[in-house]
C-alpha cells in the first residue's frame, strides 16, 4: 500500500506542476501524505485546497480530523 501512496503523490505532484489551482490533485496527495503518516504535509495541502476553494467540504472535514489526532 505505502507504494500506491507514494505513487499518488508523485501523480498529484505532477498534475500540481501542470495546473497550480488543481483542487482534486492537492485533495488526493493531502490524502496520500495523511495515509502515510506525513501529517503537515497534508494539513499544506488541504490549506491550499481551502485557499484555492474556501467552501471545500472536503478539506474543512479532512483538517478537522488531522487536527484531532
Amino acid at each position: 500500500m505505502k507504494g500506491q501512496y507514494e505513487t499518488a503523490i508523485e501523480d498529484c505532484t505532477e498534475a500540481i506542476e501542470l495546473d497550480p489551482d488543481n483542487v482534486s490533485a492537492y485533495l488526493c496527495r493531502g490524502l496520500a501524505y495523511e495515509k502515510l503518516g506525513q501529517s503537515d504535509q497534508a494539513i499544506e495541502d488541504y490549506e491550499t485546497v481551502l485557499g484555492l476553494d474556501p467552501k471545500n467540504k472536503d478539506a474543512k472535514k479532512a483538517l478537522r480530523e488531522i487536527r484531532k489526532n
